[in-house]
């Protein structure tokens, strides 16, 4: 996602691929007058985590050489010195293969804390946004491991002061008061990954995170494709983001047009349905051809040596 303020005179042809929302979850933060909260992000990575395969390869070589003859011990050690090469490259295979498993391993840790580094910076983003506008508040962060299995953390959550006092970290001083409020930022990679936290925090009895007194903003942008149906009776706040309005004429025409078209030829066509991120990814074509027209309009030669 490509977000920020840059000025137009050093990139007078920048594009913005996806809308940003954190300056938005600051100013709800401040609407609704909240002076503590808890940022949870997921780990992308998390539903696979502790997940390896090592496969081990053993070759065992049994052999009486002493009870046959010469000639057949020979073509005994022949064929031992060709299992034993055999066997050396298996085990060149296998080196190789650890090897690639580590650079794999090392991969995803870079990821990881990519994903970390991006949501510090904008739980940072959000802090120092309602800083500048003195208004004071506490904000704790913490990241999911695993979005499938948060029980744990969301109990945590519901049962103690928050997940700030006691894991990832903290910014701000002491809230002023909070009134029996629990205000909680879920920032999750994938709407698949909000499903299965929205469906956890639902889900604990002695816990009824799902109550009167909690209050949640979700950092998505396809609000409606999100089922909120345990939480409708309870009397939480749920807010969030919806990019697509399907009430929009030229949105209303382009998915008349999508739910035509063949999913044997289109992958996920033939309905309605759209995700905000398919959405946006034609949104984005279209830009860049009209942005490239108008380039190439003011400047001919843009694109010529």
């Amino acid at each position: 996602m490509l977000e920020g303020v840059y000025p137009a005179v050093e990139h007078p042809q920048m594009i913005f691929a996806k809308p940003g929302y954190v300056d938005a979850i600051a100013d709800l933060i401040k609407y609704f007058r909240w002076r503590r909260l808890d940022y949870v992000y997921d780990n992308h990575e998390g539903r696979f985590a502790g997940l390896g395969v090592t496969l081990v390869i053993k070759v065992l070589i049994a052999s009486r050489i002493d009870q046959v003859p010469l000639a057949e011990k020979e073509k005994v050690n022949e064929k031992e010195k060709e299992k034993e090469k055999v066997n050396e490259k298996e085990k060149e295979k296998e080196k190789e293969k650890k090897e690639k498993e580590k650079e794999k391993e090392k991969e995803k840790e870079k990821e990881k804390e990519k994903e970390k580094e991006n949501c510090l910076l904008r739980v940072q983003h959000i802090y120092d946004k309602l800083k500048r506008e003195r208004y004071r508040v506490e904000i704790g962060f913490r990241r999911i491991e695993n979005v499938e299995d948060a029980h744990e953390d969301f109990r945590r959550l519901g049962t103690s002061g928050g997940l700030a006092e006691e894991t990832s970290g903290m910014m701000g001083g002491p809230p002023e008061g909070g009134g029996g409020q629990r205000n909680i930022v879920i920032d999750a990679s994938t709407e698949g990954a909000y499903r299965a936290l929205l469906r956890q925090a639902s889900g604990i009895p002695e816990v009824g995170m799902n109550r009167h007194g909690y209050n949640y903003i979700l950092g998505t942008l396809d609000m409606s494709t999100l089922d909120f149906s345990r939480f409708r009776h309870g009397g939480v706040n749920v807010m969030g983001f919806q990019a697509l309005d399907p009430s929009n004429p030229a949105v209303g025409a382009f998915l008349e047009e999508w739910a035509s078209l063949p999913p044997q030829l289109w992958p996920g066509a033939g309905t309605r349905y759209l995700q905000t991120d398919a959405a946006l990814a034609v949104d984005m074509l279209e830009t860049m051809s009209l942005a490239l027209d108008d380039m190439v309009a003011q400047e001919p030669e843009v694109f010529h040596p």
